[in-house]
């Protein structure tokens, strides 16, 4: 019997053992379309208490944010410009877009939705960790320092209002990136090439310093390591495994695209 044709029967099999919920509406939501994590209602690990605080006024790394700060505007309208404004979406199904192009396939509610849950949750435990942690540290983003543009000016208002210290697209991003390359060891190297790129997009979009990305990225594999000894998310990520076993997984993302993608990153396009 082949994968395909077990999966079924795997899945009802889980179901019948209490299968993790995939559906809207049986899981809880944050708001409107963005579910809550695996560890919700309980305490997740302090970032701030191991991630450190910002760099100091004066000290090198300081001077490393501000002069990579100081050269976005001369990356206005470029390929990569528009593929960090496209990576600030965290709305989905548009999100599961990110890594389509990593993964070879792209994650969807419909055929792989223990993996689309999967990815949803992982990254709301790696963004409320830090979000926990921006409110410690009120760092002020570097366009309002600096004064230039970012690659999505309709957000400016609402970014304002909000710390930079640390990234929470980075650590969101960083710990699917950590998940799928997992799942699909094949592609781990495009996967992750893919995760650091999600990150560095906040630079170059003028929203996030370097050291708030790195701090982002480290929050990300805490709250992995959390996320990891949950029961719920220890059978999502078997039925994810699954589900990505049965493939092939179609339709594949455009060649154009993944060619384009690969470009503006100065990435090789990863093989079928």
């Amino acid at each position: 019997m082949t994968t395909r044709l077990l999966l079924p029967i795997l899945l009802l099999l889980a179901g019948c053992a209490g299968s993790p919920p995939t559906r809207s509406g049986e899981i809880a939501e944050y708001r409107p379309g963005v579910l809550v994590g695996y560890l919700e209602g309980r305490p997740l690990p302090q970032a701030a208490r191991f991630i450190g605080p910002p760099p100091a006024a004066g000290s090198a790394e300081a001077a490393r944010d501000l002069a990579v700060a100081q050269g976005v505007p001369a990356g206005m309208g470029s390929p990569r410009w528009q593929l960090a404004a496209s990576d600030d979406a965290l709305v989905f199904p548009k999100a599961f877009d990110t890594f389509a192009c990593a993964l070879g396939f792209t994650p969807s509610e419909t055929q792989t939705p223990h993996l689309a849950t999967l990815i949803r949750r992982v990254g709301a435990d790696a963004g409320r960790m830090a979000s926990e942690a921006k409110e410690v540290w009120p760092r002020q983003r570097p366009f309002l320092e600096l004064g230039h543009p970012i690659c999505i000016p309709e957000a400016r208002d609402r970014l304002a209002r909000s710390a930079s210290y640390p990234s929470g697209h980075a650590a969101i991003g960083w710990g699917v990136a950590l998940v799928l390359s997992e799942l699909v060891p094949a592609r781990a190297e495009a996967i992750l090439a893919r995760g650091l790129a999600y990150g560095q997009s906040r630079v170059l979009c003028g929203v996030h310093w370097p050291t708030d990305v790195e701090a982002g990225q480290r929050v990300a594999a805490a709250a992995l390591a959390a996320t990891r000894r949950d029961a719920v998310y220890q059978s999502q990520y078997k039925l994810a495994a699954q589900e990505i076993a049965a493939g092939p997984l179609q339709p594949p993302p455009p060649a154009e695209v993944c060619a384009a993608e690969a470009a503006a990153l100065g990435l090789d396009v990863p093989s079928p």
